[in-house]
């Protein structure tokens, strides 16, 4: 959280002032590459953790307040560190909620809440607390590499998605 309270003012300054196209596209491309070289076995163990977690919380802090994508450098280190999967979700967990506080407060700050945002964001509650508690019931039924398979597709088809709809929206 330290390095991500560091990137969060830069992302969310990169909203206002770039075009978010061009952070999609970089951001998509460096997570799909990454998600690719995992899923092919590529792992770099890091022992020394706490500098590289706190440059990991400014990148995800940048990409967070920028885009609203702060979780994939996240979950790409706790991939590679081979958490286990009651740690990676609970780490998280933790991480997202700090972090997007923040970044809610960053933005009503920066003006960039409107009523049409306030009110699809209540809709979505509605599906998101569903999906909790769905994937809370059913976390227990999946081992350890299933869910670093699904947590790397998932992965794949944000990088995937990012450039898409970046480049799409360059067109």
């Amino acid at each position: 959280m330290a390095g991500a309270l560091l990137g969060i003012p830069v992302g969310v300054f990169g909203l206002v002032a770039l075009p978010s196209e061009i952070i999609k596209i970089l951001m998509g491309t460096a997570i799909t590459t990454f998600a690719l070289l995992f899923a092919i076995g590529y792992r770099r163990e890091i022992k020394n953790e706490t500098p590289a977690l706190i440059l990991l919380g400014m990148v995800s802090g940048i990409l967070g307040g920028s885009t609203s994508l702060g979780g994939p450098p996240i979950i790409l280190f706790l991939i590679n560190q081979e958490c286990e999967k009651i740690t990676f979700r609970a780490n998280l967990s933790l991480f997202y909620t700090l972090q997007s506080s923040i970044i809610f407060l960053g933005y009503i700050k920066g003006d960039l809440i409107s009523a049409e945002i306030l009110r699809y964001s209540f809709i979505l509650c509605v599906p998101l607390v569903l999906g909790i508690y769905l994937g809370m019931k059913l976390v227990h039924k999946v081992e350890e590499n299933l869910f670093r398979r699904i947590a790397l597709t998932i992965l794949l088809i944000s990088g995937i998605t990012a450039i898409y709809t970046g480049v799409r929206a360059l067109l």
